[in-house]
C-alpha cells in the first residue's frame, strides 16, 4: 500500500474576489488536482520502477 499523501497546502489568496468565491464554494480544485497528479505520479513510479526478485534484469 502506498504511503499516505499529505494534504496539499491551499493556494495563496490571489486577492481576486471571484477566485476566492469559487474556492469557498467548490474547494481548492487546483490544490486537489495537484494532489491527484502527485499521487498518480508516485503510483506510476512504484509500478514502473521495480527489480526482479532474483536481482537479474531478465536479459540473457
Amino acid at each position: 500500500m502506498p504511503a499516505p499523501v499529505p494534504a496539499p497546502a491551499p493556494a495563496p489568496a490571489s486577492g481576486s474576489p471571484i477566485y476566492e468565491s469559487l474556492v469557498s464554494k467548490h474547494g481548492d480544485v487546483v490544490a486537489e488536482s495537484r494532489r491527484a497528479a502527485q499521487e498518480t505520479q508516485r503510483e506510476a513510479d512504484r509500478l514502473l520502477h521495480f527489480a526482479p526478485r532474483d536481482g537479474r534484469d531478465g536479459k540473457s
